[in-house]
């Protein structure tokens, strides 16, 4: 099973320029690797050095880094490349990226902070 998670808001929260960590969903990452589903991160963040740079340290800060497969910077509505990486289930804050997802056939979990 490929599951994806969301970064802002989903993974992590923001205050002042400093990512902290959204521990009951960062559990439910753990707890879906240790099971054996294989997690990518999809975040509709651009796909620049800076932004990648700083979703990478946040995740080995998060000592998170080593479940996820891959990092996608997609600049835009997740959906449709949900559906071409061939995700199972995605978790997101957004209620609009997961009624997107869910309008292709990708399951979304809403999760809001």
């Amino acid at each position: 099973m490929l599951v994806s998670f969301d970064f802002d808001d989903t993974l992590s929260y923001n205050i002042n320029g400093v990512s902290l960590p959204i521990i009951e969903n960062l559990s439910i990452a753990n707890n879906l690797h240790s099971k054996g589903a294989e997690l990518i991160l999809v975040t509709s963040r651009q796909n620049t050095p800076q932004n990648r740079a700083f979703v990478s340290d946040a995740l080995r800060q998060f000592k998170v880094d080593n479940i996820f497969k891959n990092i996608y910077l997609v600049g835009g509505i997740k959906a449709n490349h949900l559906k071409q990486l061939g995700v199972d289930l995605h978790y997101d804050n957004d209620i609009e990226e997961c009624s997107a997802a869910k309008l292709i056939g990708v399951k979304c979990i809403h999760r809001p902070i």
